[in-house]
């Protein structure tokens, strides 16, 4: 994916070489180097790195001692670099992760453009894959019966995987039926100037079953009308919502990209089909967004906005990084208010909120070393020079 960038890019990014305030955390800044159109790898690393649940467990991670290299471990090898490096700030060439990536997803193995969130959800399944056989391994070594237990909940399930029931209702017997089914991250559809609420609440509203489209109804004994609905029946600690930008044009024969200016708070409340008879629902805290820059999915790039454990954020452009004022920068991310509006190209695509506990965010470690926050003045953006580092 090429580096397209427009004018918010020239305004905001190329700014004065402020450094990032100091404080006692440890925590590092690295870019990614782009290993040709690798933007939309080093987009969702960036923002599963700064899941502080998910870095932990990749920190941690110690594979069966006869694995083979894999995603998981070549993940972590990149995550270990950036989290012991001897350097504050710098970047570095991801290319074994890439390499090793194209490896086991032959889709990703080429020059081309390639969609953030499927790079998302392949690296996320194929990780649970990895788990969940060192778990059998484990399972049929301690166990020598013949019965098979149902596959093993890993921690990227109990990171980002929530429950939605299917519900139909048939309009003539009344009966209703419901089943569920997990998910790892949401896709919603979206419409002009409005909200990822709305867009949430959109994607759990109901939908009348009618014509050629009529309900199979056991009870009845035949085709009723009826009503079907997804709603959430569990959120997970750490949701991934993906914002549906991308549309196959039936006339032009094309995949258009929908910049629509989608409201998303760094806030969320939200409610499960349970709460939604009068619960106060749960807060969830926006901490990083994949942002898609460009006309078309055929023509963008993709960068990562993301909030640090010292409260401020930063933009990361491949392996250049830059601190922004959210308060003043964050509404270039929401998209165009109108068609019409062509200065700006940058949507956010990928939200990330964590669920907020007791008014922390992350996981204990991190939180104890992030006692004290340094915040940017308001109104400046801050952008500093970044050492090679070689893999």
């Amino acid at each position: 994916m090429g580096n397209i960038q427009g004018d918010f890019f020239s305004a905001k990014f190329l700014s004065t070489s402020n450094s990032i305030p100091v404080t006692d955390t440890n925590e590092k800044f690295f870019g990614l180097y782009n290993v040709a159109n690798t933007c939309y790898i080093n987009s969702v690393l960036q923002a599963l790195y700064y899941c502080i649940p998910f870095r932990d467990k990749v920190l941690e991670y110690q594979p069966n001692p006869d694995c083979s290299e894999n995603v998981l471990t070549a993940l972590r090898d990149l995550f270990n670099q950036i989290h012991n490096h001897k350097n504050r700030q710098g970047y570095i060439n991801p290319k074994k992760f890439v390499a090793q990536l194209k490896r086991e997803y032959p889709v990703f193995d080429n020059y081309n453009q390639q969609d953030a969130q499927e790079m998302l959800n392949f690296l996320l399944n194929r990780i649970s894959e990895i788990l969940r056989a060192e778990l059998s391994e484990d399972s049929d070594d301690s166990s020598s019966g013949s019965h098979k237990d149902p596959a093993p909940l890993t921690w990227v399930q109990e990171i980002f995987q929530g429950t939605l029931t299917n519900e139909t209702k048939c309009l003539t017997c009344e009966t209703v039926k419901s089943k569920d089914e997990d998910f790892i991250d949401i896709s919603v559809d979206i419409e002009q100037n409005t909200s990822i609420t709305a867009c949430l609440n959109d994607f759990s509203s109901s939908e009348t079953l009618t014509g050629t489209c009529k309900l199979n109804c056991e009870e009845c004994g035949g085709k009723t009308e009826g009503t079907k609905r997804l709603r959430v029946k569990s959120y997970p600690s750490t949701l991934a919502l993906h914002l549906k930008r991308f549309k196959f044009d039936e006339l032009l024969l094309r995949h258009t990209k929908l910049g629509y200016r989608i409201v998303f708070p760094k806030e969320l409340r939200l409610t499960t089909k349970e709460e939604e008879a009068g619960g106060e629902g749960q807060i969830y805290e926006l901490f990083s967004v994949v942002v898609h820059c460009g006309p078309s999915p055929n023509q963008g790039h993709y960068v990562t906005v993301a909030k640090t454990l010292m409260g401020f954020w930063l933009v990361y452009d491949d392996d250049r990084i830059t601190a922004i004022d959210p308060n003043t920068s964050f509404e270039t991310y929401f998209g165009r208010s109108s068609d019409h509006q062509k200065t700006n190209d940058q949507c956010g695509y990928l939200l990330f909120y964590q669920h907020k506990v007791g008014g922390f965010v992350g996981s204990c470690q991190e939180r104890d070393k992030s006692k004290e926050k340094s915040k940017l003045p308001q109104g400046r953006t801050n952008s500093f020079d970044q050492p090679k580092v070689s893999t």
